[in-house]
Order: structure tokens, then C-alpha cells, then sequence
């Protein structure tokens, strides 16, 4: 069974994370949402070393935009203080390897 394009960048990113991380042995967890533009959040959502991983996917053949309600989560992410990876092509796939690669560990902290 052929993967659809969208499942392709999400495998890609999936085996990204798990490498980076398992090389570097940082701890990390995912929700990996279905993926509907009308979902209430974005396709990743998570921590990994200590810092809040969140991320919208975008297929990489069609030079794809997140959408009006994806924008809306994104930002109120942001303002929230996360940094958001929207991974659209090979390009972004780069970058988020780099940020896996340069991230410092953090020691989880209560309220």
C-alpha cells in the first residue's frame, strides 16, 4: 500500500525525531493528531527534552500554506511561548533536524 503524500512527510518527521533523539538520548512525547484542517489543534504536539514541540505538516508536492484555523493555533501557540515548526518542505525538515541537534535539555519544573 503506497503512502499518501501527507503520511509521507509525517513518516519522514516521525523518523527524524526518533533519531535525532535516540542519539542524543533525549526523552520526548507526541501526540500525532489525524491531521483535519478543522481540528481544534495542530498535527504534533508535545515536549521533547524539555521543550514544547508543536508542529503543523504540510504535504511537500504541492507548496501547501497552513490554513485560516491552523494560523489561528499557531499563533496562540506562539504568543503562548512555544516555537512552532511548520514542516512544508525538505528545507524545513533541515531545520527542525538542526534544532534537535543544537537543543539543550531541560529539567522538567512544577508551577
Amino acid at each position: 500500500m503506497s503512502r499518501t503524500p501527507e503520511q509521507a512527510v509525517k513518516d519522514d518527521t516521525k523518523k527524524l525525531i526518533k533519531a535525532v533523539c535516540d542519539q542524543r538520548n533525549l526523552d520526548y512525547r507526541i501526540d500525532w493528531n489525524a491531521g483535519s484542517a478543522f481540528m481544534s489543534t495542530l498535527d504534533a504536539v508535545g515536549v521533547i527534552a524539555g521543550h514544547p514541540f508543536i508542529a503543523e505538516l504540510k504535504r511537500f508536492d504541492e507548496n501547501e500554506e497552513p490554513t485560516a484555523r491552523q494560523r489561528m493555533h499557531i499563533a496562540a501557540f506562539r504568543k503562548a511561548g512555544a516555537f512552532v515548526h511548520i514542516i512544508n518542505d525538505r528545507t524545513s525538515l533541515r531545520y527542525l533536524e538542526e534544532w534537535l541537534q543544537t537543543l539543550e535539555p531541560r529539567e522538567p519544573h512544577d508551577p
